[in-house]
């Protein structure tokens, strides 16, 4: 778990540093710990809607929607 934690942190700050591809592969390493993270999966939606890779944001976001249908956060 303190090797997801870390990665979750590094995608943040990658994604606050606008570097936008190395916060996609610490979101990615990261759910490859913990593959239903909602936190994790909805930022890494927003950073592939922040790069217009508008396919794998909705496929993110698709995913976070069946693992909890009542967050709104999913459907933006």
């Amino acid at each position: 778990m303190e090797k997801f934690k870390v990665l979750c942190t590094k995608g943040d700050r990658a994604f606050k540093n606008d570097q936008f591809l190395q916060a996609i592969s610490f979101y990615s390493d990261a759910l490859t710990h913990s593959p239903d993270d909602e936190d994790i999966l909805g930022c890494r939606s927003a950073v592939y809607a922040k790069l217009g890779m508008f396919n794998e944001s909705k496929k993110d976001a698709e995913s976070l929607i069946s693992i909890i249908p009542q967050k709104p956060r999913a459907t933006f």
